[in-house]
């Protein structure tokens, strides 16, 4: 079991939900279109997108987080994914994008142009 998955049952009272954070995404995310959570954790940002009619695909690479947050967040769509395999997704499936928190230095050295170039061909 990784660190990320032992956490997973903590990780909202470490990093708890913030209405105000919401509120930044929701203005400045495009107003029609799927969103793509990268690194959603458990879930809370893409869950009250989803729940508020906005359709979000929440990624994490942990698939105990994603677990949690399937069960945290029935109207979110999430999945197992890490950040150097976004390239697997759909191109042209996304209006809107968001990396909250300490995502991306998950990324190794010399990853970062690759993953710049994946995302924006999503």
């Amino acid at each position: 079991m990784t660190f990320y998955s032992e956490f997973s049952s903590y990780y909202e009272t470490v990093f708890p939900f913030r209405e105000p954070v919401l509120q930044f995404l929701d203005q400045w995310l495009p107003g029609t279109g799927r969103i793509l959570d990268l690194g959603c954790g458990t879930g809370a940002y893409c869950g009250h997108l989803a729940s508020a009619d906005r359709p979000c695909l929440g990624v994490d690479l942990d698939p105990e987080m994603i677990r949690q947050a399937r069960k945290r967040y029935s109207s979110g769509e999430f999945e197992v994914l890490g950040l150097e395999a976004i390239a697997t997704l759909p191109a042209a499936g996304f209006s809107g994008v968001y990396c909250i928190g300490n995502v991306l230095p998950h990324l190794g050295p010399g990853q970062l142009p690759e993953f710049l170039s994946n995302l924006q061909s999503l």
